[in-house]
């Protein structure tokens, strides 16, 4: 009797938990809803010089610019254990998969999204954010593709990125093309 009392409690309790997570990731889904994405190919990461043709050894860089049209600021909270910016890249139409040593972190970070429910879970890492006023076009991020992919290849390419969240939010930018010459 008592195991069954406690077993009752415990799915209570998952359930009401499931509840207000879902309530709370339909929130920040409705928040994400006023963000946009932009992307601008750039050669130089720090220079932030916009470039659409590059070598293939050359560092080929993503600013994620984000425009929030809502009329309060926002926040895009990123950790440092999770992957939040996910590039989606793809040439001459075919989708080009992300490099071994990504897939791998890529699953991890899902593993940890599968932990945030849990109320026993403890974060390992930090956590900060790009902070987005009402209104403004801002830099939220700066994505270099050779931590995602291996060496790229000539040909013509197409990226688009998906910001998400621990919770489930996300959002995804329009696509911009660049090209890799010989």
């Amino acid at each position: 009797m008592r195991a069954s009392v406690q077993l009752t409690s415990a799915i209570l309790l998952f359930s009401i938990t499931c509840s207000l997570y879902g309530q709370a990731a339909a929130s920040d889904q409705r928040r994400l809803d006023h963000i946009k994405l932009q992307l601008r190919m750039i050669g130089d990461c720090a220079g932030r010089t916009e470039k659409v043709q590059f070598k293939p050894d050359d560092e080929v860089c993503v600013q994620v610019l984000a425009l929030n049209s809502g009329p309060n600021a926002v926040a895009l909270i990123f950790a440092d254990y999770f992957v939040g910016y996910v590039p989606v890249l793809s040439k001459n139409g075919k989708s080009v998969g992300h490099s071994e040593a990504m897939q791998k972190r890529l699953a991890a970070s899902d593993e940890q999204k599968r932990h945030f429910l849990d109320p026993n879970w403890q974060t390992k890492g930090g956590i900060i954010s790009a902070r987005l006023p009402a209104s403004t076009l801002t830099e939220a991020g700066l994505i270099t593709l050779d931590r995602y992919y291996d060496r790229l290849e000539p040909g013509i390419y197409e990226i688009k990125v998906k910001y998400r969240e621990l919770n489930g939010a996300e959002i995804e930018s329009d696509p911009v093309m660049f090209e890799v010459i010989p």
